[in-house]
């Protein structure tokens, strides 16, 4: 069998100085050390668990999926999305006016869908001339009489 360790092998004597050698290759259980290469694992490390506070400075604090996604996820719940329905509680200041979809120039009562000022003077304009044309029927068939002043 060949030299698992530099200077230790099977059947040969063992010095102080070989194993020492051979742990210096190691990691130790305890204490802090500077690991360097990459390391690849077959499985996850098992972590020490962050506390759940969030903002948290500490640089080698490692935090699991799920403490991520939590804090992702509260973040997240504080946002408006861009799709999807939400409801959207408190005032809300814009400064500049939002664009919205256009509304369908059909008539419809639905208090949901927002207007553009254009498509509330255009039905402005239209009642007008509905109600002058209907101003000039009547005054052509009562004659003299005015009914609108």
């Amino acid at each position: 069998m060949g030299e698992k360790y530099p200077g230790i092998r099977a059947g040969n004597n063992i010095y102080a100085a070989d194993v020492e050698a051979a742990l210096d290759t190691k990691v130790n259980l305890n204490g802090n050390e500077t690991i360097n290469g990459t390391k690849t694992f077959t499985t996850s490390p098992v972590v020490p668990g962050k506390s759940t506070a969030a903002g948290s400075s500490n640089s080698t604090v490692i935090a699991t999926e799920a403490q991520i996604v939590s804090t992702v996820n509260a973040a997240l719940n504080t946002k408006v999305s861009l799709t999807g329905n939400q409801t959207i509680e408190g005032t809300k200041t814009f400064k500049v006016s939002p664009v919205v979809p256009p509304k369908s120039t059909a008539a419809g009562n639905n208090p949901t869908v927002i207007a553009t000022e254009t498509q509330v003077l255009n039905v402005s304009n239209t009642i007008s001339a509905a109600l002058d044309a209907h101003r000039t029927t009547v005054t052509n068939t009562i004659g003299s009489i005015q009914v609108w002043s």
